[in-house]
């Protein structure tokens, strides 16, 4: 089992630091965009990306989630590969054709009447050819994650995203292009790494195709597309229906709000679901189902605490990431980033229960669920925004969010029940309320006395953690013998010691 979980480090270290660094990429633009754009252009950028986020999803048609999985089932036959990847290629890529050529001729009729204060021309019809060049990246992405080549994934996207950047802050702040400067920067992306992507595709890709494989991974990952598109339901289409009550000064705030309170559990928990969720098949393959599950619950609580750790850092920092991510500008915004910052939990612990149902292919029990958790949040944001405004749409997130983990755990433990250890993380839970409970009353502290009392709480979460006898004596050993060989490493490159040191 230690092997495993040294693999599933390995790897979701990697995927970790990709992962940041490419947020930390898209960190930089937002002090760029919020200070030389006005609040509408940002406005208009983020809604244009919550609509290419929604047809990413169209475009895919479940075949991320699919070709994962049913990768492992033709692992051994390269025959079965090929057939495979090239029945998925070539039915993406028809599909994505006629969906553009269709969205060129009818899209203006929709997009004028849900976004009425954006041109279709040249917004809308540069994001339908950014999204058809971008799908055929799917298939390459899955196979370097079940592959194990976490370095080469992390790479590509590195260098795709800092194309983008480089190239919207020129557009931007060169030739003062606004919002057009990001969305034109992504379409050359998108054309440029075509070939890229192409390129890692061809060894798996052959003349063969099959409408029975086509129809299974259909089966499997269409029922995956309503999840997706509950994501971005539940996490984007709140700007949407706010930019029809509001200004759009007032999304761009509500927008920044959200990015902050959110960013640094996508830089870490995404970057780890894309080790996470290959590390559960081959787990479930390889191991006895009573033994697999235990290995999923106890990934599941050290997952559970490093959730609560991420929100406990951003609800406590929240002002002060606001000033460095975004400008005084967008002060008002801080609330928004303590709400999301909860939201952000029941998000990211939607996905621990939600794995047993793709290792059971019963992906067919996410739509409904989905569904129900979409209809609460849209309910809520028509019923909160006119009255709250950007509090009321922060509102809607957190309460659709909890929903949503909640039907899931609940569904996922009666088709594929884990011993989660509720217990330990209760104790997580406990010490993450003492240490937000002590924080909360340094708001009006000098800013040079908040900060370094903050992270002093931050540090003190593993410190509580240890008193409270969270840990088991099997993992203070194992710690105990990984700071002992670090400390002997690190006494190598001291003078005096390690091999060939003069005597």
């Amino acid at each position: 089992m230690y092997q495993r979980f040294k693999k599933l480090f390995s790897e979701s270290s990697i995927y970790t630091v990709g992962n940041f660094l490419l947020r930390s990429f898209s960190v930089v633009t937002m002090p760029v965009f919020t200070r030389c754009m006005p609040a509408t252009q940002y406005g208009i950028l983020a809604v244009v990306r919550t609509v290419r986020e929604l047809g990413n999803v169209v475009y895919e048609t479940g075949t991320s989630s699919s070709s994962m999985r049913f990768y492992y089932d033709c692992k051994d036959s390269e025959e079965e590969m090929k057939r495979l990847f090239s029945s998925l290629f070539f039915f993406t890529t028809a599909f994505g054709i006629v969906c553009s050529l269709i969205l060129m001729v009818f899209g203006n009729i929709f997009w004028s009447r849900i976004l009425k204060d954006i041109p279709f021309h040249p917004y809308g019809s540069l994001t339908i050819f950014t999204l058809l060049m971008t799908s055929v990246g799917i298939l390459p992405r899955t196979i370097f994650r079940a592959e194990g080549q976490a370095r080469r994934f992390v790479v590509i996207n590195l260098l795709q995203a800092l194309f983008i950047i480089l190239m919207s802050i020129v557009l931007v702040v060169v030739f003062d292009m606004g919002a057009l400067g990001p969305i034109a920067a992504t379409l050359s992306a998108s054309i440029i790494f075509y070939g890229v992507f192409l390129y890692y595709l061809k060894p798996y890709l052959s003349l063969s195709f099959s409408w029975k494989i086509v129809r299974q991974c259909l089966a499997f990952g269409l029922p995956d597309s309503p999840v997706r598109f509950g994501n971005w339901a539940l996490k984007m289409a709140n700007q949407l229906i706010l930019q029809y009550y509001m200004p759009l000064a007032v999304v761009a705030i509500y927008s920044v709000g959200y990015s902050v309170g959110s960013i640094f559990f996508e830089m870490v928990i995404s970057g780890i679901h894309w080790a996470v969720l290959p590390f559960y098949y081959e787990t479930a393959k390889g191991e006895k189902e009573s033994r697999a599950k235990e290995i999923f619950a106890y990934v599941a609580t050290y997952n559970f605490i490093l959730i609560c750790f991420l929100a406990m850092f951003t609800i406590l920092m929240g002002g002060i990431l606001l000033m460095v991510f975004a400008s005084s500008r967008y002060a008002s915004a801080q609330p928004v980033v303590e709400i999301i910052a909860f939201s952000s939990i029941f998000q990211f612990l939607f996905f621990i229960p939600s794995r047993g149902l793709y290792v059971m292919k019963k992906t067919k029990y996410m739509p409904p669920l989905l569904l129900i958790t979409v209809a609460v949040n849209l309910a809520l944001c028509l019923l909160l925004i006119p009255r709250y405004g950007v509090l009321g749409a922060a509102w809607a997130t957190l309460i659709a969010y909890a929903v949503r983990s909640g039907l899931t755990l609940w569904i996922s433990q009666r088709i594929y029940p884990v011993p989660y250890q509720y217990f330990r993380m209760g104790k997580a839970l406990i010490a993450f309320i003492i240490l937000l409970a002590a924080g909360s009353g340094l708001s009006g502290f000098p800013i040079l006395v908040e900060i370094p009392i903050k992270l002093v709480l931050l540090t003190l979460f593993p410190v509580l953690l240890f008193l409270m006898g969270f840990f088991e004596e099997q993992e203070l050993v194992r710690l105990q013998l990984q700071t002992r060989s670090l400390s002997r490493r690190l006494l190598m490159f001291l003078p005096g010691h390690g091999t060939g040191s003069p005597s």
